[in-house]
């Protein structure tokens, strides 16, 4: 018998025709599996994602909302929907520019004409482009859902600067009775009382804000303004340094805390908080001044001098700065120079007393364009050209077409963006 064959030996099989086609067969239905399985996962994972980011949305999770409506648009290559969920997530977190780009992008994706401009309308409104949306607020609060905390605040700020506070109250009622957890309400109910100089509503409405979140530093420093506003000096110190704490204090804030200080006679706190606010947030004339009262009323007058005169050439039209610098000059040996900073001061009486006038009149009911314009334009000539072109702005919130105001408004920006001294000053 002949040897049986090596296994060593034995060639190996070649594949037939057949057997090819049946191998590629098979890693054609796998490939085709495989890609379905994709399709779905992808499809699963983009709808989930959105799902997710609108439900986030309507329990106001904004973290959540954030990531949910980033994974959608990441893995919706595009898609409307994910485009749109993700500009109401940023919409709401405060980011406007990328939430109108990622709307724009919806739009171009085909997303539902309705929701689209209804989102544009919410954009708008929360950019505090408010006088575009008169035809609009009665559906915007019919339609605002979880949107309802936006549309209300941008309602109240409208109103707020139209001086509709009966309107503001109404709507910050039902904002506070929806969203019973939601702080703001109550902290914009305060600003409210506040600006009708109902100090004791104010507090109540602040304290009520603090409650809910008590990490909110704007609400103890207004809370520390109000206790100023009513004389309780020890509390409003409490209250503006436990702000502080939380956030560094507005420029508003800071000069409150040292007012404060001083009337409580602690004079060295008071002159290291000017100190310390100064080097923070700048030569402020009203720092400069605060700190430079503060030295003239304990004798230091070298140093007040030398304060307000930086006061001064900080803000030249604020003539209560004028008046202490004459004092520290005239305290100093300057007479002369002295002379013509009280002469300043002088001259500025009658029109200060004016402003204070017209202010109380503006409070007590007697609010117009006409009044702000008026307001404005002496507060630029006589204590600080910021606050007179605020002033004018505001009176164009309540009449856009006021010839006054627009030719005063173009004049007073020209002249506070020419570099060529403090706060545009020749």
């Amino acid at each position: 018998m002949p040897p049986s064959p090596s296994p060593d030996t034995i060639p190996p099989a070649v594949p037939t025709t057949t057997g090819r086609r049946r191998v590629a067969r098979r890693r054609v239905r796998w490939l085709v599996v495989a890609t379905g399985l994709a399709v779905l996962a992808w499809y699963g994972l983009y709808h989930v994602s959105v799902w997710r980011a609108e439900a986030a949305l309507e329990r106001r999770d904004t973290l959540w909302a954030g990531r949910w409506s980033t994974l959608a648009r990441g893995v919706g290559w595009g898609a409307a929907d994910g485009q749109l969920v993700f500009a109401r997530a940023e919409r709401r977190a405060g980011r406007l520019a990328e939430a109108k780009q990622a709307l724009d992008a919806a739009a171009r994706a085909g997303a539902e004409a309705k929701l689209v401009e209804r989102e544009r309308r919410l954009l708008v409104a929360q950019a505090g482009q408010v006088e575009a949306l008169g035809p609009y607020w009665d559906e915007l609060f019919a339609t605002a859902g979880s949107d309802g905390p936006e549309v209300s605040k941008a309602y109240v700020l409208a109103a707020l600067a139209r001086g509709g506070l009966a309107s503001a109250k109404q709507v910050l009622a039902a904002w506070a009775r929806d969203f019973p957890d939601d702080a703001e309400p109550w902290f914009l109910l305060g600003r409210v009382h506040a600006t009708g100089r109902h100090w004791p509503e104010a507090l109540v409405a602040f304290e009520a804000a603090i409650d809910r979140d008590a990490t909110r530093a704007d609400a103890f420093e207004e809370r520390g303004k109000v206790f100023a506003r009513l004389g309780r000096l020890p509390e409003a110190r409490q209250a503006l340094e436990q702000a502080h704490h939380r956030k560094p204090l507005s420029l508003v804030g800071a000069l409150e805390l040292g007012q404060c200080l001083v009337k409580l006679g602690e004079v060295d706190a008071a002159r290291r908080w000017y100190s310390e606010s100064i080097a923070r947030l700048g030569d402020e004339p009203a720092l400069l001044s605060g700190l430079g009262d503060l030295e003239l009323q304990t004798g230091r007058m070298t140093e007040a001098t030398a304060l307000l005169k930086r006061a001064v050439a900080a803000c030249p039209e604020d003539a209560q700065t004028h008046y202490l610098l004459a004092r520290a000059l005239a305290a100093t040996g300057h007479p002369e120079e002295a002379a013509g900073h009280f002469e300043i001061m002088r001259t500025a009486q009658k029109p200060l007393k004016e402003i204070n006038r017209l202010i109380r009149s503006a409070e007590e009911g007697g609010d117009s364009a006409d009044l702000r314009c008026e307001i404005g334009q002496l507060v630029w000539q006589y204590k600080s050209r910021r606050e007179g072109l605020d002033w004018i702005r505001a009176a164009l919130v309540l009449d856009r077409g006021h010839a006054t105001a627009n030719r005063l408004r173009a004049e007073y920006e020209a002249t506070l963006a020419t570099p060529s001294g403090p706060q545009g000053a020749p």
